[in-house]
């Protein structure tokens, strides 16, 4: 994986993430034009996109366990926690290569959407589905009382809505364990 230093045809430096095998990596790319977009310095793109090359790498050493779903899906899709927090499992459309985001209103793990245009249809790749399907059959277990996609996995409320706590703490142990601040 490297990060690839290009011209654009106005003469603009810029950068992306590519593969082992020079192909860019699309959601990484997406990320970055909406953040050229939004008028970023070139140097706080070059280490957005660093930063990235570390996030993937992270991802791909640890053989993206279980646990790091949540992660994936942020990454991929550039979803919000609050809109990741507030899926449900009928959400995803694994026929057609979806994920719907609603406008549920305040629930029960206090997550929702930021926006009134924040519903949308997200594309997303086969093995996010994969990992997603993986994830359901491991952690979905008959204990599971709710609907959301994302659970405690222990202590007294297992099986329970994951909130923003659950993923304020996976995001402290990240930064012990890696260094890289999520």
């Amino acid at each position: 994986m490297v990060v690839v230093t290009f011209q654009t045809s106005d003469g603009k430096t810029r950068y992306y993430l590519a593969d082992d095998n020079s192909v860019p990596i699309q959601s990484v790319l997406n990320y970055l034009r909406f953040e050229d977009d939004r008028g970023l310095a070139r140097n706080t793109l070059r280490l957005h996109c660093i930063q990235m090359k570390h996030f993937y790498s992270f991802l791909e050493q640890k053989k993206l366990k279980y646990t790091d779903f949540l992660l994936y899906l942020l990454f991929e899709t550039g979803m919000r926690i609050g809109e990741a927090l507030s899926l449900w499992l009928g959400d995803f459309d694994i026929s057609g290569c979806t994920i719907t985001i609603h406008d549920r209103g305040k629930m029960e793990n206090l997550s929702e959407i930021k926006t009134v245009s924040s519903p949308r249809k997200l594309d997303c790749t086969q093995d996010l589905l994969e990992v997603f399907t993986e994830y359901v059959c491991f952690f979905h277990t008959e204990g599971v009382k709710t609907n959301h996609v994302f659970v405690k996995m222990m202590g007294k409320n297992v099986g329970k809505a994951m909130d923003y706590q659950d993923v304020e703490n996976l995001f402290r142990k990240l930064r012990k364990k890696t260094g890289i601040y999520i």
